[in-house]
């Protein structure tokens, strides 16, 4: 999968999902864009010079206080940006 695919998708998410996204991105610093440094970061680098690229956060791990989300299910485990449909 690419990163704008895991970028339009966790976008695109409703629901418990949805939900558990904002959590996660509220917490965040606003100036923080650790996310996207090997996109808009240092430029003119070697491949053993670039940053590591983040890790990623389930969504199953934010807490929104809906029992739901406590829960988690399958999909939001297995891959953290995608919902079942």
């Amino acid at each position: 999968m690419t990163t704008s695919r895991a970028w339009g998708e966790l976008w695109q998410l409703d629901g418990v999902a949805r939900e558990q996204r904002n959590v996660l991105l509220r917490g965040r610093d606003t100036h923080d864009y650790s996310c996207v440094d090997r996109l808009y970061g240092p430029t003119a680098l070697t491949p053993d010079e670039e940053p590591p690229m983040f890790t990623p956060i389930p969504l199953f791990t934010a807490d929104t206080g809906d029992r739901l989300a406590a829960v988690g299910d399958g999909a939001a485990q297995a891959t953290p940006w995608r919902t079942s449909r």
